[in-house]
């Protein structure tokens, strides 16, 4: 007997030691939930700032690109002088500019992010290339507005990118919310019925297993409409650039609005120890469908980020641009520094001229000029530093054009022109191709004018054939800065004597 009550009284000890368990369990969740809600707040408040830095680097772009027009109309003009109110207001955006690296900085230690650094970093380099381009004039300033242009576009499709993922983490965390939730839903639905089966009746409502339960649901209903409001925002801050998400984020908030999940959850609280076992059993078996619904809408909403073809396309059409002016500086740019070698060297290549043509380094005969290149004359030839930024800038634009040829194939365009580019591009890493100045120019045409018409059909892809056209000049004709270049080689070539 003595036995058995002190068997009986270690029962009742371990039944007071389950019950203090999930007591305690019950207090970890509180904890854990709030941890949850303050971080969810500080991701809320860094998604607004970054929201916010979006909105200022499209400005600063804007600004950047009329800036950039006024340098290329100033160098076209005779003397290529800009000056006066256009290089103080060149100065003023790259102090804008920096300050907006700035505070891209104290957000990116914030939030302990990688890629809001890195934008950080690219917006101080646009504000140097800025402020180069307030310093000098002429055809030097109209590149580094542009490369400043570049860079501030490539720095906000980063932000884009990183907005994008912070969107694909936040709607993540919402469904794995509304998992957990689904769960507990049928973990209550569970331990309801089973305490029916005790039949305890009213009296279900005031045991211990019946308290937790109305607890469990009271913390539901609270976690139910924190998930509505977390919804709300999610949809707000992708309706802007992920409609598809958009979508189906606003259909999951109406699942718990149209179908009242908050007041039903709150309701069952007084179902725990009802009579009526089949209406009880009902309700719950509803609300979990209901529960159930609103992970699967979510899971929708979070595999459509990314999926709007429209905004792909838009994308796809930025890239190209930028990779047009891009090609369009390096053209350029070559021409330039060809034009400085020719004049620099052309008084030895006379005089080598009339020693022999252009022969090879000793100025012999022998080199020949085999098909036009230069075979090792120092006539007009790029400095060996030249050529070497040349061909890292020319690696530099393969993998951005790369990076468009993919994005092309997610939305379906075509790729072939980009392709013949790309080519083109990959022909530029080539030391020898800078020899010979007929080879390089028809690569500076061909890469050049395929990036337009690539714009073009882009273009066209997305407004329509009525939109006004853009008027491309023919395949074969040489960029710009090229022309005087070719002609006096040539000219160079027929005074050469044969071989």
């Amino acid at each position: 007997m003595s036995g058995g009550g002190g068997g009986g009284g270690g029962g009742g000890g371990g039944q007071r030691a389950d019950d203090l368990a999930d007591i305690f369990e019950l207090e970890l969740d509180k904890l854990q939930n709030q941890y949850e809600t303050v971080e969810r707040g500080e991701r809320q408040q860094a998604g607004a700032q970054l929201e916010e830095e979006m909105e200022a680097l499209k400005e600063l772009a804007r600004r950047q690109q009329q800036q950039a027009e006024r340098q290329r109309r100033a160098a076209a003009q005779q003397g290529g002088a800009s000056g006066g109110a256009s290089d103080q207001a060149q100065r003023q955006l790259a102090e804008d500019t920096e300050e907006a690296a700035r505070r891209l900085e104290r957000l990116a230690r914030e939030t302990n992010d990688p890629q809001l650094a890195d934008a950080a970093r690219r917006l101080q380099d646009a504000a140097a290339d800025m402020r180069r381009s307030a310093a000098v004039s002429g055809n030097a300033a109209t590149a580094d507005a542009e490369q400043a242009l570049d860079r501030l576009e490539d720095a906000a499709r980063r932000l884009e990118r990183d907005q994008q993922e912070r969107l694909t983490t936040d709607v993540e965390n919402a469904q794995e919310r509304a998992r957990e939730l689904a769960q507990e839903q049928r973990d209550i639905e569970a331990d309801m019925e089973a305490l029916a089966e005790q039949g305890l009746g009213r009296r279900a409502a005031g045991s211990e297993v019946g308290r937790q339960l109305y607890d469990r649901k009271e913390a539901m209903h609270d976690e139910v409409a924190d998930l509505e409001r977390e919804i709300d925002r999610l949809t707000a801050d992708a309706r802007a650039d992920q409609g598809a998400a958009a979508e189906r984020l606003e259909e999951a908030g109406n699942t718990i609005e149209d179908d009242k999940l908050k007041e039903r959850v709150r309701y069952s609280r007084a179902l725990v120890g009802e009579q009526d076992r089949e209406y009880a059993r009902e309700f719950e078996a509803e609300t979990t469908r209901i529960v159930e619904e609103l992970e699967e809408e979510l899971q929708r909403a979070s595999d459509a980020i990314g999926t709007d073809q429209s905004d792909l396309r838009s994308e796809a059409l930025d890239r190209a641009r930028a990779l047009s002016r891009g090609a369009e500086s390096l053209s350029r740019r070559l021409g330039e520094r060809g034009q400085e070698a020719q004049g620099q060297q052309g008084q030895q290549g006379q005089q080598g001229g009339q020693q022999g043509g252009f022969g090879g380094p000793d100025g012999g005969p022998d080199g020949g000029n085999r098909g036009g290149v230069y075979n090792g004359s120092r006539y007009g030839r790029l400095s060996t530093g030249d050529i070497r930024q040349f061909r890292s800038e020319a690696r530099q634009r393969v993998q951005e054009a790369l990076e468009l040829q993919r994005l092309l194939e997610d939305v379906d365009l075509n790729d072939q022109q980009l392709g013949d580019v790309i080519a083109a591009l990959r022909q530029l890493d080539r030391e020898d191709v800078y020899l010979d100045l007929a080879e390089l120019a028809q690569l500076q045409s061909q890469i050049v004018e395929g990036l337009k018409q690539l714009e073009f059909g882009l273009r066209r892809e997305l407004e329509g054939e009525s939109q006004d056209r853009v008027f491309i000049s023919g395949s074969d004709d040489v960029p710009r800065g090229f022309e005087d270049l070719v002609d006096e080689y040539y000219r160079a070539l027929s005074r050469s004597p044969s071989n």
